[in-house]
Order: structure tokens, then C-alpha cells, then sequence
């Protein structure tokens, strides 16, 4: 009965394999929780969906089922799922979706999208329609809830008081975890500390990491030359990604266009084709227009520098979310990372930049003894970590 009900959430409450059963359950089960909120179902070949339209004030706009579902769904050891498109990131401050177990709505799963100043940067880019997953690590808790027994939902939308934000839901759906949590280590931009230090740090562990490197900086002082590029690839056994100094929404197609074909070529010749094809965004910038259309084409994934815990699998292998090490982490903060991934089957990917032995002045920067230690703890927590490459080698979709 409780598989049953799963499929009831990902069916006929809201998503639906069939259209019948789509436009039959949807439009009765979202219904507007708080005064004067707007949420329309409306159709667009080939779904139908749920909009959410706040005040432009920045007050909430709360929605949510109108009745408890009928059999309460078991969402043990699976994640959720989300169709979403937003008219204009630049407006939206905050989203929540709340998943409820008790009978008063007291009792609830909180998953926040991260949500950001400058809409580049946003998990939930401008247009399009996207799918987001949450993992249950990622959950903030309020009372006592029970995954096994989801009895409703809410949606929380406020805008930034700059206009309203317009967010649209076609989709609900819930995926089995994998087997296992994971960690993978990232550096970005290629910096030689991360040759020198990071690599052989990790190798005390047998941990290989991912390094996106900009090649139009490999050789100049502070990054890695040429040379040590391929010694981490084929003495330490790294992935070697892309990356680029300069954003990539300051480029116009058919200079974007080159731009990656640059990038990509160098690093083929340095014998890391494969390693070519995964992407870093520079500053975690990107958008619908011109750089995920042209990315998506040119490269197996990419990377975003923030979001949180990403499920296993993902949700959009162009849009992976990234664990961002500051100056101001600590060690046992990652190790409790790792903890929760493993717990909840998550796959965190640590982000780092600079590697520095004195105290940092950057938030980028990490300072080495805590870079070692924190190395120590994820041994010591047992989580698998894995380069990105074997990650997907292990049929992560």
C-alpha cells in the first residue's frame, strides 16, 4: 500500500505519466493558504501547472493541498523531485516546499532553493523549465516529522519587494537513493597549491580529487604549470575539468562558442579530453539564454558554486550544486557533511580555491592545517570519496 501511495504523488496529485490524470488531480489538490494569494493552474502543450504570483511587497504567498492525501506516502531512503520554471530570478527572495506528516501541519520537512542577489548565480535560472531535487540532509526540521508518512504539502514563494516573483510548478515526483553516500573533492582555477599541497594531503588517504582548471592562467605565477596539470592527472589519477577566468553570461554566442572550443582543445592536448567535457562555471554564473543551451551540447556536466548537497542522482547533471568551503569552515563542518551524506545518501562535492599557510584574508582561502585535518576527519568518517568521473562511472544518471 505505501508503494502504491508513492506513486500517487508522483501521478495524480501532480505530475502524472498521463494527462487525464494530470488534469484531473492537480488543479484539486494546490489551493492558496494564505489571504489574497494568486496560484492559477493553467495549461502550456505539454503540461499543466500550478503558478504562484506574489504581491511584488515581499510578502509570503503560502499554497498548499487542500486535503491530506488520501494513503500517506513513504518516502523512506528517496528524494524529491521538482519541475519548476521562474519568469525572473532577479525578483525571487525565497521558495520553500514543505512536506507534512502530522495531522496539525505542525509537523513538517522544510526544503529551501537557494536563492541569490545577482540571478546568475541562482539554482533556479530565468526560464525554462528545470528540475530540482532535494534530499532529506538537506531538510530543515520543524516538530516531528516521519518520511514514511507525508499526509500534504505547502509552497512558500516571497519576492524581494522589487516585483513579483513569478514561479511556476509542474511536477512532483519522488526517486529512490542510491545505495551509498559520496564526497568529491573540487578545486577551481588551477592554483599550484593544489599540486603541491592538496594532492599529496589526499593521497595520505587514497582520495582522488576533480581540479576545473582556466588554462589561459596554467604557467603564470601562483598556478600550476603545464607539467604538474598532467602529473595530477596521471601521477595522482585527478579528473582535470574546465573552467575559465571570465564568466561565462559576458560572452555572446558565437564568442562563448570559441571561447569553450579553446578550452576544451588545450586540454586535449594535454591528453584530458574526457576531463574536457566537464565544466566549472567561472563564479557559478550561467543563465537559459545563451550559456546552458551551448553548455549542454558541448559538455557531459557542469558545475555550479553553490546549492548545497546534491542527490545521487542528480537532478540536472548541468547544474550540479556544490558544497562552497569558506575561510570560516571547519573541519568537523565537513566531517558532519559526510556524515549526513552518508546518512541520507547524498553526494557532496567540496569546493575549494586557495590553500594558504597563514591565517585567511580571503573567505576563498583555506588554510592548509585545516585543509589536513579536515582530510583526516573524512577518512575517518569512512564516506567513499571519489573523483567525479568514477562517480558517474558508477550508472549515476
Amino acid at each position: 500500500m505505501k508503494q502504491l501511495a508513492a506513486a500517487v504523488l508522483a501521478v495524480a496529485l501532480v505530475s502524472s505519466r498521463t494527462v487525464a490524470a494530470f488534469e484531473a488531480g492537480f488543479p484539486q489538490t494546490i489551493v492558496p493558504l494564505s489571504p489574497a494569494a494568486k496560484v492559477r493552474v493553467l495549461a502550456e502543450e505539454p503540461a499543466t501547472f500550478v503558478r504562484a504570483t506574489t504581491d511584488g511587497k515581499g510578502s509570503l504567498l503560502r499554497a498548499g493541498s487542500a486535503r491530506p492525501f488520501l494513503d500517506p506516502v513513504d518516502l523512506t531512503d528517496r528524494f524529491i523531485e521538482l519541475r519548476l520554471r521562474v519568469r525572473d530570478a532577479g525578483t525571487l527572495f525565497a521558495m520553500e516546499v514543505h512536506l507534512v506528516s502530522g495531522e496539525s501541519g505542525n509537523d513538517y520537512f522544510a526544503f529551501s532553493l537557494p536563492t541569490f542577489a545577482d540571478p546568475a548565480y541562482s539554482v533556479l535560472p530565468t526560464g525554462g523549465w528545470h528540475v530540482v531535487t532535494f534530499g532529506f540532509g538537506a531538510a530543515r526540521i520543524h516538530g516531528n516529522p516521519d518520511r514514511a508518512t507525508i499526509r500534504s504539502l505547502r509552497w512558500l514563494v516571497r519576492d524581494n519587494a522589487t516585483g513579483p516573483a513569478v514561479v511556476d510548478w509542474s511536477q512532483i515526483d519522488s526517486t529512490p537513493s542510491e545505495s551509498q553516500g559520496l564526497a568529491t573533492i573540487a578545486f577551481d582555477d588551477g592554483y599550484d597549491e593544489h599540486f603541491q599541497i592538496a594532492a599529496p594531503a589526499m593521497a595520505r588517504y587514497g582520495f582522488r580529487g576533480i581540479a576545473y582548471v582556466a588554462p589561459d592562467e596554467i604557467g603564470d605565477t601562483g598556478y600550476m604549470t603545464s607539467s604538474e596539470v598532467h602529473r595530477l592527472g596521471t601521477e595522482y589519477g585527478w579528473d582535470i575539468g574546465a573552467h575559465h577566468v571570465d564568466a561565462l553570461t559576458g560572452f555572446e554566442p558565437e564568442e562563448l562558442s570559441a571561447v569553450l572550443t579553446g578550452v576544451q582543445n588545450t586540454l586535449g592536448g594535454w591528453g584530458f579530453s574526457e576531463g574536457a567535457r566537464h565544466l566549472a562555471y567561472p563564479m557559478g554564473k550561467h543563465d537559459t539564454r545563451n550559456v546552458l543551451p551551448l553548455v549542454r551540447k558541448r559538455f557531459h556536466t557542469a558545475r555550479l558554486a553553490g546549492g548545497g548537497p546534491e542527490t545521487l542522482p542528480p537532478g540536472d547533471l548541468h547544474r550540479l550544486r556544490v558544497m562552497n568551503v569558506l575561510s570560516t569552515t571547519h573541519p568537523e563542518e565537513i566531517a558532519e557533511w559526510a556524515r549526513s551524506a552518508i546518512q541520507h545518501r547524498h553526494w557532496i562535492i567540496l569546493m575549494f580555491h586557495f590553500l594558504v599557510e597563514h591565517e585567511p584574508a580571503r573567505e576563498t582561502e583555506y588554510r592548509v592545517a585545516d585543509f589536513a585535518r579536515a582530510m583526516k576527519l573524512l577518512h575517518e568518517t569512512q564516506i567513499q570519496v571519489l573523483p567525479l568521473s568514477q562517480v558517474l562511472g558508477r550508472g549515476v544518471r
